[in-house]
C-alpha cells in the first residue's frame, strides 16, 4: 500500500530497490537496460573512490564528541575495559578501590603491576584512538577503551604509570576541557612520584599503572550510610 505516493511496506518501512549498475538487475528481479546513460550520464567510473575530487579538508571532531564516548557503558563494563588494559600489560595483580571522603564515594582507582606505560608513550595512551602496536592476543585494538570506560563514569581521568626504565609520568583528562578544547593536562613529577610510591597493598608497585577516576557520575552524592552502603554493596556484587 502507499501513503502520500511513497511505497510503504510492513511496519511502515520504506521499500528499497537495489539495482546493479553494470548488469541492470535489481534486487526485486526487474531488468533494466544495463546503462546509466540518459539518467544523468553517470557510469560505474563515477562511483570510484577518487572520482572527481576537487580538494580535501581537515575535519577534526567537535568537542561535544566526548559526550558520546562510552555512552552505553555501565560501571561493571567500564571496569572490565580497564582490567582488559591491565591484562594486556601482563599484570599479575590488579587492585580496585573506591575512594571515599566523609562517607561519600568520590572516586574509583584501579592499580596494576603490569609493564607500565613509557613516559614518551603516555600522550598516545591518552589520545582517542592513540596509535600503538597490538599483539594477536590483545583485548583492545582501537585505542579508545581507557577513555571511553573512564568518561562513561567520571568527569576526570588521571593516568599515572612507570615502566621498567624507572621513569614515571602522568596525565589528566578533565571532561570539561575535553569538550571545549581537547586539552589534556600533564602532571608534575612530584605528584606522580607520590602516587606511584603510595602503599597499594597487596601490590608492590615497582612498575605499573594507576588509573584514577574522580567526580563520579553514577554514584550517589550523599554521604548518608543508608544511601551509600546499599549502592556500594550492589556495585561490588556486579563486579
Amino acid at each position: 500500500w502507499h501513503r502520500s505516493g511513497v511505497p510503504v511496506g510492513y511496519r511502515n518501512s520504506l521499500h528499497v530497490r537495489v539495482a546493479n549498475l553494470a548488469y541492470g538487475t535489481s534486487s526485486d528481479g526487474e531488468e533494466s537496460d544495463g546503462s546509466a546513460v540518459g539518467r544523468g550520464d553517470l557510469d560505474s567510473h563515477d562511483f570510484g573512490l577518487d572520482a572527481h575530487i576537487v580538494r580535501s579538508v581537515h575535519l577534526p571532531p567537535v568537542p561535544r564528541f566526548m559526550d558520546a564516548i562510552g555512552h552505553n557503558y555501565v560501571f561493571a563494563t567500564a571496569v572490565a575495559d580497564l582490567v582488559d588494559n591491565s591484562v594486556d600489560a601482563d599484570a599479575r595483580m590488579i587492585l580496585a578501590r573506591f575512594i571515599r571522603e566523609s562517607g561519600a564515594i568520590t572516586g574509583f582507582v584501579l592499580v596494576d603491576d603490569g609493564r607500565g606505560v613509557a613516559a614518551d608513550k603516555l600522550v598516545s595512551a591518552m589520545t582517542l584512538g592513540g596509535d600503538r602496536e597490538y599483539g594477536d592476543n590483545s583485548l583492545g585494538y582501537f585505542g579508545i577503551g581507557l577513555k571511553a570506560s573512564s568518561f562513561s563514569q567520571a568527569n576526570s581521568l588521571t593516568l599515572v604509570s612507570r615502566d621498567a626504565s624507572g621513569r614515571g609520568a602522568g596525565m589528566r583528562w578533565l571532561a570539561e576541557k575535553a569538550r571545549t578544547s581537547f586539552e589534556c593536562d600533564v602532571l608534575d613529577t612530584e605528584y606522580v612520584s607520590r602516587i606511584l610510591s603510595h602503599s597499594w597493598p597487596p601490590i608492590q608497585l615497582a612498575n605499573g599503572t594507576v588509573v584514577l577516576c574522580n567526580d563520579m557520575k553514577a554514584f550517589p552524592r550523599a554521604s548518608d550510610p543508608k544511601v551509600v552502603e546499599p549502592h556500594l554493596l550492589k556495585t561490588i556484587e556486579r563486579l
